[in-house]
């Protein structure tokens, strides 16, 4: 009975440790994302789970069949509820994280303009590894084999170029503005190009996603044009991760800033530019 009590209590430390180790571990770069996601998560996660609940049922069982039998109490009750908990609760999760990633296309790089999607600069591409996820996206196509343009119109139709009544230069830095308040890192900028590029990462994991947005005037020379692309590096399954990002950028940066300094700052990053 007590070694049964001691797993439980040794699991409850385990499981934790175990995701932790697979999700932090990548993101820190301490085990490779194949060996994290791939073989912790995806293959031995479930079973990790399984050994919890069915430890803590186990030792239940045995603390309540003692408590019937010889009227007294024995063991901590606490360890091996928290033991299933634990194993429900990540059962729980994954099943939702399953469940949204069959109810999620599999596009993984998002244009806002899916015939003339912005483009990288050239230090970026020469920066990407083998392993990185191509950015030729007229060449890209989804599960079914059909263009990305052509699922992403059926899949996103409202995910379409956005039209500001304002100049291009107040545009740019409203734009570079918006992104900063997203929590993306910004990296190259440059207002006479009218674009910037950034990256985002996720919490777990620490997968890198690449964004590039593109400021234009329109043809008529009233009023600016902003198109936004945001890709995975890894060619993964992103759960819709690049489409809402695309989305809550053209809903964010639709409103009026509020921040002078910062506005300042971005107008005098767009002037300048930086890498």
């Amino acid at each position: 009975m007590s070694v049964l009590t001691w797993w439980c209590g040794l699991l409850m430390l385990l499981v934790p440790a175990w995701f932790a180790l697979a999700s932090f571990g990548v993101k820190f770069d301490f085990i490779n994302w194949e060996l994290g996601l791939g073989v912790m998560i995806n293959q031995l996660g479930l079973s990790v789970l399984l050994t919890s609940i069915v430890s803590g049922v186990l030792a239940l069982g045995v603390i309540i069949a003692h408590r019937i039998l010889t009227k007294r109490a024995f063991g901590v009750i606490a360890t091996p509820v928290w033991a299933v908990v634990m194993g429900v609760v990540g059962i729980g999760w994954m099943t939702l994280t399953l469940d949204q990633r069959g109810e999620t296309p599999y596009l993984v790089d998002i244009s806002t303009d899916t015939q003339d999607p912005p483009g990288f600069t050239q230090s970026n591409v020469r920066r990407r590894l083998a392993s990185d996820q191509g950015l030729d996206y007229a060449t890209k196509t989804d599960a079914e084999g059909r263009a990305y343009a052509d699922a992403q119109a059926e899949y996103y139709p409202e995910l379409a170029s956005l039209y500001l009544d304002m100049d291009p230069e107040a545009a740019f830095r409203r734009a570079l503005l918006t992104a900063r308040d997203m929590g993306w890192h910004v990296g190259a900028a440059s207002h006479s190009a009218g674009m910037f590029e950034a990256t985002a990462e996720s919490f777990w994991f620490g997968f890198t996603d690449d964004i590039v947005v593109r400021v234009r005037e329109t043809e008529e020379g009233e009023g600016s044009i902003i198109d936004v692309r945001s890709l995975s590096r890894r060619e993964m399954h992103d759960l819709g991760r690049n489409a809402h990002r695309v989305a809550a950028f053209l809903e964010a940066v639709q409103v009026e800033p509020t921040d002078v300094d910062a506005w300042a700052e971005a107008g005098a990053q767009a002037g300048t530019g930086s890498e």
